[in-house]
């Protein structure tokens, strides 16, 4: 199976109202399902979906690659 995934990442302060910094990310993602075991895959890249907002690269990387592998028991 193939798909999309997004992901919003942030970081606040002491308070809720002290936002640190905000990053989307979005990208596709591959899924595969065999007997007994399964795996997605999924490349996300960094997209400034604010106006004002800009990418977030000094605390947050630009792209992320992840492997996701589950067993069936």
């Amino acid at each position: 199976a193939v798909g999309l995934e997004a992901v919003y990442e942030t970081q606040f302060g002491d308070t809720l109202d002290d936002d640190q910094f905000a990053a989307f990310y979005w990208g596709p993602n591959v899924h595969v399902a065999l007997e007994g075991w399964w795996a997605t895959l999924t490349f996300l890249t960094q997209t400034d979906v604010f106006d004002d907002a800009g990418l977030e690269l000094q605390r947050r990387e630009r792209y992320q690659l992840r492997l996701i592998v589950g067993v069936n028991f």
